[in-house]
């Protein structure tokens, strides 16, 4: 087979397009972390060290809101907050004095102060509404003359 031709074929280059495509795909891999990285990092909050250092104080404060019975629920009427307090028996808390901050769940942790009026026996409804459309955490403070419960909720602006 001395004068017999060696037949070459396309398969010769199928090691290198299998390689190219894996240094695509690593490619990609890495742009899409390092972008990741940049636009967030994982962490909301800077006080996740010291919050675990006190964890007992914040289970027992949980604890002594759950035990007085309270319920506070908010929602939005058109975009702008209300919030709905009950004693333990279902009555509204009609002293209550109602303080309520609003802020992103994600992204700049800025606190955006609404002020409340009373609308009535037990709920409160923010004079402003939300600034924009979207996700945000209610920080809500009820106080009576003698108590304080703060608690945190999501509401959603459409």
């Amino acid at each position: 087979m001395r004068g017999a031709a060696r037949v070459q074929t396309n398969w010769r280059f199928f090691p290198w397009a299998v390689a190219a495509g894996m240094g695509v795909v690593i490619a990609v891999n890495v742009l899409m972390a390092v972008l990741a990285m940049r636009s967030f990092p994982g962490n909301v909050g800077s006080d996740g060290f010291t919050l675990s250092n006190r964890y007992n104080q914040v289970i027992q404060s949980a604890r002594t809101d759950q035990g007085r019975g309270w319920s506070v629920m908010a929602d939005l009427a058109g975009d702008r907050p209300r919030v709905i307090t009950r004693g333990r028996d279902g009555a509204p808390l009609g002293d209550a004095q109602v303080q309520v901050s609003a802020r992103r769940p994600l992204g700049a942790d800025a606190n955006i102060p609404l002020a409340m009026s009373a609308q009535g026996a037990g709920v409160h409804i923010a004079r402003d509404g939300l600034p924009a459309p979207g996700q945000w955490d209610l920080t809500i403070t009820v106080r009576t003359n003698t108590e304080t419960l703060t608690t945190t909720q999501r509401v959603v602006r459409k």
